[in-house]
């Protein structure tokens, strides 16, 4: 990424994001904690390399479920930010529908 400038927007972007709280790190980090806490309780075999990696793995696992749960429609994403305990923001309560599961126009025959 430093030797390629077109890129750092786009990480902007997705730190601005996280700042405005549009993706719920809480429990991403909430994730990456427990996910230390049971390698320290359990001890796990292998080297810092290993412990890191699957702290990260949990936390990216975490961070795919939240996201699925409002893609698929079990939440809305007013819904996911009440369990961050941020305010809800207009237009969020609509929920996600992806283009290939959308409705079928309706037909008369």
């Amino acid at each position: 990424m430093p030797h390629n400038p077109n890129t750092w927007p786009d990480l902007l972007e997705l730190l601005q994001s996280w700042w405005r709280g549009d993706t719920p790190l809480g429990a991403v980090i909430m994730s990456i904690v427990m996910a230390g806490l049971r390698i320290a309780y359990f001890g796990s075999g292998g080297g810092w390399k290993r412990k890191m990696l699957e702290i990260l793995l949990c936390g990216a696992l975490t961070l795919t479920f939240a996201s699925a749960l409002e893609y698929v429609g079990w939440m809305s994403r007013n819904e996911a930010r009440a369990f961050e305990d941020m305010n809800p923001k207009d237009g969020l309560d609509e929920m996600l529908v992806s283009v290939n599961a959308s409705r079928p126009a309706k037909t008369t025959i």
